[in-house]
């Protein structure tokens, strides 16, 4: 039995897992976000509905996802009120979690930006519970987006209502730009497809299209049944 015992321990030991995102064309996730934020001094509490369909999966790996927002609430001073209507974005991402392409209104007010900081970048090969990597984006003037570095460390394989999850701690930095934003903290990605179940993050000057200054505060998202 010790013998059993101790073989089973060293295979948990070296098991690999690989993150990178297996999409299939016409499915859809739902996530519940919610937040306290800070804009322009103001505490602002939010929640939201994300709607992310996969329109199209490319023989290379990659996809487009439409994003739409519904049901959105601001509260602020203890009144709330709907969130103005928000057009969707188009983005396209590959395999491993690198932005491609991001269309929609108001993509030249931080889209780039955001989805730059929104997305995680995980490696080719396999990861072992305890490893940890980097990432490197490199801005571009014409999207209007800065260089973003990303450090990654795979804590734990968790087993979580959607299934088994990789938790993941992460930090998304800009590296260069007048106000670097920055995003931090643990997401749980399915270890099957690497679509991300669930997310705490803390956000510090995020450029939001649309808001008329950049927003720091808490929030999480977690996918729907």
């Amino acid at each position: 039995m010790a013998l059993l015992a101790g073989a089973a321990l060293a295979y948990a030991g070296v098991q690999e897992y690989t993150l990178k995102r297996t999409a299939k064309a016409g499915e859809v996730f739902r996530y519940q976000m919610s937040g306290e934020l800070e804009l322009m001094g103001q505490s602002v509490g939010m929640k939201a509905i994300t709607v992310n369909k996969t329109v199209k999966v490319e023989p290379n790996g990659n996809y487009v996802v439409e994003s739409t927002m519904t049901d959105g609430k601001i509260s602020i001073n203890g009144g709330e009120m709907d969130m103005p209507e928000q057009t969707g974005t188009t983005t396209t991402f590959k395999a491993d979690g690198t932005v491609v392409d991001v269309k929609g209104e108001g993509v030249e007010q931080g889209g780039w930006r955001m989805a730059n900081l929104m997305s995680a970048i995980v490696p080719e090969r396999g990861l072992k519970v305890g490893e940890g990597w980097t990432s490197e984006v490199k801005g571009d003037t014409k999207k209007q987006s800065v260089d973003v570095k990303g450090t990654y460390t795979l804590e734990a394989i968790e087993k979580t209502e959607w299934g088994d999850a990789a938790r993941v701690k992460y930090e998304l930095k800009e590296t260069s730009g007048d106000v670097a934003a920055s995003m931090s903290g643990t997401a749980w990605i399915d270890t099957k497809t690497g679509n991300m179940v669930k997310m705490d993050s803390v956000w510090k000057d995020v450029p939001i299209p649309g808001a008329p200054a950049p927003i720091s505060g808490k929030m999480s998202m977690h996918l729907l049944k």
